[in-house]
């Protein structure tokens, strides 16, 4: 038996993270060949060098989220990989939820949990395989540690199906929103009631 009952391990999927893989790839091969091919000037030197830098740090960060395991069980939440972060479920004092759009309709994006607590911050961003299940547990602790949530949080629970009414400073401005199955992208909601 081990020390914890309710322990759970949750990673980011290869096939989540491919689009970044690609992008940090193409970004980097295509600002770093003109050093290859021809003579750089100075100015476009630190141009390109600035983005052939930026395009793969982003490659080294997407790798290191898929060598990312988040561990929740009965005292809390750690992640990281080169450095590890743990918040404990007691310490908790912020929950927020915020949806990311990538188009203009709203219809494409993600949504990123943030906790807080003594010192700590864990971001979560929903590619993460049970990212709901985290969102829950983690819902569950603040309505038990008495935090109030803000409206667009309360709203981005309830697009994944979690109520978190009661728990919003004025419950009456909460609109349930995107139940009905229209518009529906993986199980969370009409993408218009979503809120940063």
């Amino acid at each position: 038996m081990t020390a914890f009952e309710n322990r759970s391990e949750h990673y980011y999927p290869a096939d989540s993270l491919r689009g970044d893989y690609l992008r940090a790839a193409a970004g980097t091969a295509i600002c770093g060949l003109p050093f290859l091919v021809t003579p750089v000037s100075t100015i476009a030197g630190f141009i390109l060098g600035g983005l052939t830098l930026l395009f793969a740090t982003h490659g080294v960060r997407t790798w290191l989220r898929r060598m990312d395991t988040v561990v929740m069980d009965d005292t809390g939440l750690t992640t990281g990989v080169l450095y590890r972060r743990s918040l404990a479920w007691q310490d908790m004092s912020q929950l927020k939820l915020r949806y990311f759009s990538t188009r203009r309709d709203r219809s494409e994006g993600w949504m990123q949990l943030v906790l807080r607590g003594k010192g700590a911050r864990l971001g979560i961003d929903s590619e993460l395989v049970g990212f709901v299940e985290v969102c829950r547990h983690a819902q569950d602790v603040a309505r038990a540690n008495g935090l109030g949530l803000n409206e667009s949080t309360v709203r981005n629970l309830l697009a994944l199906g979690l109520d978190a009414t009661d728990m919003a400073p004025d419950s009456d401005v909460i609109v349930r929103s995107g139940t009905d199955g229209s518009g529906k992208k993986k199980g969370w909601g009409d993408p218009t009631g979503w809120r940063r």
